[in-house]
């Protein structure tokens, strides 16, 4: 019993030193390294854009007329014409070119003061950018009439600069008497008028007048008027010539209009009763004409003749025979 007590004594004792002295071939364990922590993302605010402010800095010429080209120079403009507009205190005006320093416009024709601030609007400005200076208008200018002397209704060719290319604001006067825009033809360097029906023989001053300032033609216009002083025959039959005498009988100083003679029934009511006859010959002194073929005979006739716009009747008349 002794024995093997001793006996597992000493082998538990052996296993004991040979535990002691091996070696451990185990793995050394993992040492896990901490987690890093993700990078801090800083959102930087985004840079607001400068957009250069627009400005008007001037104008040149400072004085023109009605439809002249002027230019208006500025800083950060639009190039867009669509976006940019140009007044003259209210009247709007063509924009012809524009860049981002400069814009070229027409003074507008409907402009009816002669000193006036300039008002632009470009893209991106609310207020109106406004001239430091006034532009001032000039006055109107005539060189020339095309015709001197003629007839109530006679046509005239006006030339010059400055004058309004438009309808809607009057500008011509004849012996001081407004002439209604839409008779007359417009433009800014020449206006065609018409001499007003019913006038006097006489002369008479043709005047422009733009923005209060006026101007006059350089000649006069002498009105005429037609004057029958005698018919020959007063009396006769189908195709008989009769010959009038007087002055001013063919507008010789217009567009040549032929006149025209008339026989009129004094029987008759306002203008019935009235016939054409047939010019043979004309001129500024005599006419000779071929009495209408359906006159009624042993009717009396009035004589009368018309030249552009001017009326002129003999004091004879003329009876119509067999």
């Amino acid at each position: 019993m002794k024995k093997r007590f001793a006996l597992a004594k000493l082998t538990l004792l052996s296993l004991l030193i040979a535990s002691c002295s091996g070696t451990d071939d185990s793995p050394d364990p993992v040492v896990k390294e901490p987690a890093k922590p993700d990078p801090v993302v800083v959102v930087q605010p985004p840079v607001p854009v400068v957009v250069p402010a627009a400005t008007f800095t001037s104008f040149s010429p400072q004085n023109a007329y009605l439809g002249d080209v002027i230019t208006l120079y500025g800083a950060n403009l639009d190039k867009n014409l669509k976006l940019l507009s140009v007044d003259f205190e209210g009247v709007e005006t063509e924009i012809i070119s524009a860049t981002s320093t400069y814009l070229t416009v027409a003074v507008p024709n409907d402009l009816n003061k002669e000193a006036v601030k300039i008002r632009l609007r470009t893209a991106g400005v609310e207020t109106p950018l406004t001239s430091k200076e006034d532009f001032h208008l000039n006055a109107p200018v005539i060189n020339s009439i095309s015709h001197t002397k003629g007839f109530s209704g006679q046509k005239v060719l006006i030339k010059g600069k400055g004058f309004r290319n438009s309808y809607h604001i009057g500008q011509i006067a004849f012996n001081g008497v407004n002439i209604e825009a839409p008779i007359t033809n417009v433009g800014n360097s020449e206006l065609t008028m018409t001499v007003p029906k019913g006038i006097d023989s006489g002369k008479y001053p043709i005047t422009v007048t733009i923005a209060g300032m006026a101007a006059t033609a350089p000649s006069l216009f002498e009105v005429i008027v037609p004057t029958i002083t005698s018919i020959t025959p007063t009396s006769g039959r189908k195709y008989t010539i009769v010959t009038i005498t007087g002055t001013n009988l063919k507008d010789i100083y217009g567009l040549g209009i032929n006149p025209s003679v008339f026989f009129r029934d004094v029987d008759a009511q306002n203008n019935l009763g009235t016939i054409s006859g047939t010019i043979q010959s004309s001129g500024e002194n005599k006419i000779e004409v071929k009495i209408p073929d359906n006159l009624k005979e042993g009717k009396t006739y009035r004589v009368q003749l018309s030249v552009v716009s001017g009326r002129a009747e003999a004091k004879e008349t003329f009876i119509y025979t067999k």
